[in-house]
């Protein structure tokens, strides 16, 4: 008898030492996979495709503090509610800031901000890897559907663009949040209320991390009804609270960034079949991922014009079909395509949205949705003719990675990015925009200035590009030309969230070509359009000091350094005009402010060192 029990203890053992060794072998081999394919990205450098902006030269994370995180939990950050994605970026910034300054200002390493948005993928996939182990119940076809999320070419983007950590952050959160509410369905009464808490704390990060995360209730009814055959009743008080939870961030993000231009020319009805050829070129990028762009010719202007919608419809239609067809043999396939849909349903362009003015199209949009893929893939592993399946599953992972890898390098730099971005779309407008951006930060402004026009040249109506050119021209002393370019720039912005300065650019031009009328009526304008926008009430100030309207000077500088406490200059200028107002002991603390912020201000010092007294007035 002692015998017996004996072999069946080893037997049992031997049958959980497979197990037990999966148990950290599959997740390593994500790990190592995963690194393969995007580990390069870790090297590279800040672009001006919205990095420099969020973060590089973004005065709250230079250098973070308390009351500069106050700023990010209770106000908008360019355009857009993100502030669990700042609070990790100010974390990050605090061990980012480097001795000294680079070529063009920038005092924060890029590669720790890379090396997160790789941490946090990383940590995605695992994710959605437990995810699919609860649904499929079978380790080795969720690891391979986790491969497919980990290293399609599809993910490079939001991986690789630092700006793009608010997409990678909220969808490995949501992610999490499906996978606790699996974990809820498939676990008995006790210890239920743990996993749906845990499920809905994921899910109110997520919100706070990027507003896209609201579709998320839509992706939880598909798995959690579909797959895990939780009851519409129970399903109802589930999930209910957090579709609740989605309304504020959805006004919010109304709010913030409104859009009252129809992108369409006012052709509503064509909508739907706007959305239905986006997921029939996201089709055809999750087949076929090569020339892959941050800026896809597919602004709604042409896909009307170039006539694509009146055809490419019949892809997301044969594909429902086919689904449904097969709803009852294949209920996965089905659910997995829905899931596409759900997760892009807000980029779609069955509503206007701010970016469709460059693409309705974007690779960063694909991130959650890429879970839809992850399982029909850990399904599709699982049919008959296995050894088929698994091969061609092999190959299929090898191909992504390398083809994942090489596009990593596309993302090195600003001039790298851009270049391959006119390789793949020579009508990028906003790629000439970038790289004229970066021109003006590399002090080269004639160089700025062409490409600023050549994206001009391709889209007229382009507010930003105008806005670039009309720095490029101050930089070059060519004020009148700068100051109709700004004018440009405004009438073009008109409806979106950069009008305000726009408007402020244009005053401040005005005035510096001594036209102070027409500069502070715009100045007036900007802030009228954005009341906390710091900038217009400081470039107000500026004009108001430089007519001898010194006290209305120091009211409109007091604003601005209210309204952003973290930008030195503000501080600065607000120091000169109370030193010029005879109000030496408040202009002495604000020197002192500004030191605290920009240790390296000479204006600052010399301004502590002695009395400026009624000196020189404010400059532009």
């Amino acid at each position: 008898m002692a015998k017996k029990k004996h072999r069946r203890r080893s037997e049992s053992q031997a049958s959980l030492a497979p197990r037990s060794a999966l148990t950290w072998t599959i997740p390593l081999l994500l790990v190592v996979v995963t690194l393969l394919a995007l580990f390069p990205l870790c090297g590279f450098d800040f672009t001006t495709w919205d990095d420099v902006s969020n973060v590089a030269s973004n005065d709250l994370l230079n250098p973070p503090t308390l009351s500069t995180l106050w700023v990010c939990w209770t106000k908008a950050q360019m355009s857009i509610y993100i502030p669990l994605t700042y609070t990790l970026w100010a974390m990050i910034a605090l061990l980012a800031r480097t001795d000294a300054p680079d070529a063009s200002g920038i005092w924060l390493n890029p590669y720790l901000f890379h090396t997160a948005n790789l941490v946090i993928h990383i940590v995605a996939v695992l994710m959605v890897y437990a995810l699919l182990k609860q649904i499929v119940a079978k380790p080795w076809p969720a690891a391979f559907g986790a491969l497919v999320f980990a290293v399609h070419p599809l993910q490079v983007e939001p991986v690789g663009w630092i700006a793009g950590m608010k997409d990678v952050l909220c969808g490995m959160l949501s992610i999490t949040a499906l996978w606790q509410l699996v974990v809820y369905a498939q676990t008995t009464p006790p210890r239920r209320r743990l996993h749906y808490t845990l499920a809905t704390i994921a899910y109110a990060l997520a919100l706070l991390s990027k507003p896209s995360g609201m579709s998320l209730p839509l992706l939880a009814v598909l798995i959690a009804r579909f797959i895990c055959k939780l009851p519409w009743k129970q399903l109802a008080i589930v999930l209910g609270p957090w579709f609740l939870m989605a309304i504020p961030i959805a006004i919010i993000a109304r709010h913030v960034q409104p859009v009252t231009v129809a992108y369409d020319g006012g052709k509503f009805w064509l909508r739907p079949l706007i959305a239905a050829d986006a997921l029939a070129f996201y089709a055809s990028k999750l087949v076929w991922p090569l020339h892959l762009a941050v800026q896809y010719d597919h602004y709604p202007q042409a896909v009307i014009e170039h006539r694509w919608l009146y055809w490419t419809w019949i892809v997301p239609v044969s594909l429902t079909i086919m689904a449904l067809l097969l709803r009852n043999k294949l209920p996965w396939l089905w659910v997995g395509l829905a899931l596409i849909v759900a997760a892009t349903l807000p980029v779609l362009g069955l509503v206007p949205f701010q970016f469709e003015r460059l693409s309705v199209v974007a690779d960063h949009y694909m991130y959650v949705a890429m879970l839809g893929p992850a399982i029909i893939a850990a399904y599709a592993i699982t049919l008959p003719r296995k050894k088929i399946a698994v091969t061609a599953g092999i190959v299929a992972i090898v191909a992504l990675t390398v083809r994942s890898n090489r596009q990593t390098w596309n993302w090195r730099d600003t001039q790298t990015l851009f270049q391959h971005e006119l390789d793949v779309n020579p009508k990028s407008f906003a790629a000439y925009d970038s790289l004229a951006s970066w021109a003006v930060m590399h002090h080269q402004p004639q160089e700025a200035a062409e490409y600023a026009e050549r994206a001009i040249e391709i889209n007229p109506d382009y507010a930003e590009a105008w806005g670039t050119l009309g720095g490029a021209l101050s930089a070059l002393g060519r004020r009148a030309e700068a100051a109709a370019a700004f004018k440009r720039a405004y009438e073009f912005a008109a409806g979106n969230e950069t009008a305000a300065i726009a408007a402020s650019h244009y005053g401040a031009a005005m005035a510096s070509i001594g036209n102070r009328a027409e500069g502070e009526r715009y100045l007036r304008r900007a802030i009228e359009l954005d009341p906390q926008l710091d900038e217009a009430h400081l470039n107000l100030a500026v004009l108001l000091a430089n007519g001898g309207r010194i006290a209305d000077a120091v009211n409109e500088a007091e604003t601005a350094t209210e309204l952003g406490p973290e930008n030195p200059r503000n501080h600065l200028t607000l120091a000169i005009l109370l030193d010029q107002n005879g109000q030496r002991q408040r202009a002495v603390e604000e020197f002192q402010r500004t030191l605290l912020l920009s240790p390296n201000s000479a204006v600052a010092k010399r301004g502590l060192a002695r009395p400026l007294g009624n000196g020189a007035p404010a400059r532009q």
